[in-house]
């Protein structure tokens, strides 16, 4: 019955809710990036799975064209082919090309942007930080209600072509433009950071029933 449910959010790391407030230009500094320029923050999950190369290379260059003052993280994950590949690219902006990252926590807090597939975990960490997210791909079926939380909410929007994608992005990057920090301060009014916590008090509760 109704009663006996309970809603409380997807469990995350407790990192990204440590990393809530972090200052963005002192964590692009730890990082080795350029502190003032935004961070564009494109992954493929653990995995590095997805149209990475073809999209990261249409979004460098529309910023480029627009002569937009940005800087992208790549992340590939364990998949060691797309970090050569994207290595090898010739980037008319500033990208950093990683590999798998422990610290996941500290890129998107420092990132402005997040580019992702609708993974739920990625969804629920990017809200947690108050980083909007562009959603490029969805799993049909099972992770097309997590498209819809995100956009119906604003806290991102879902784009599919590659020209699209880099159409958007270029536009959320404009200077001026108010609707990335709208976009941020929605995901943090959707955001349940300590949804672990609270599903372990929870259980225990049950437990002393």
């Amino acid at each position: 019955t109704a009663d006996r449910l309970k809603l409380i959010g997807l469990p995350i790391r407790r990192a990204f809710a440590t990393m809530q407030g972090r200052d963005k230009i002192d964590l692009r500094a730890r990082l080795g990036l350029a502190p003032k320029k935004p961070l564009i923050l494109m992954s493929g999950g653990g995995a590095g799975i997805g149209r990475i190369v073809p999209m990261a290379r249409a979004v460098a260059k529309r910023l480029a064209q627009q002569e937009r003052d940005v800087q992208m993280a790549i992340v590939a994950g364990r998949n060691k082919e797309l970090q050569r590949r994207l290595q090898r690219q010739k980037w008319p902006i500033p990208v950093r090309v990683l590999g798998f990252v422990d610290n996941m926590a500290e890129w998107m807090a420092a990132a402005d942007l997040l580019m992702t597939k609708a993974g739920p975990g990625m969804l629920a960490e990017a809200a947690c930080l108050g980083v909007p997210v562009v959603i490029t791909d969805f799993i049909p079926g099972q992770e097309i209600g997590n498209v819809s939380w995100v956009v119906k909410n604003g806290a991102g929007l879902y784009e599919h072509e590659i020209e699209g994608i880099s159409a958007v992005v270029g536009e959320l990057l404009r200077p001026g433009n108010p609707t990335l920090e709208m976009m941020s301060s929605q995901a943090k009014a959707m955001a349940r950071p300590h949804a672990s916590d609270e599903i372990v008090a929870e259980t225990l509760r049950l437990i002393e029933r």
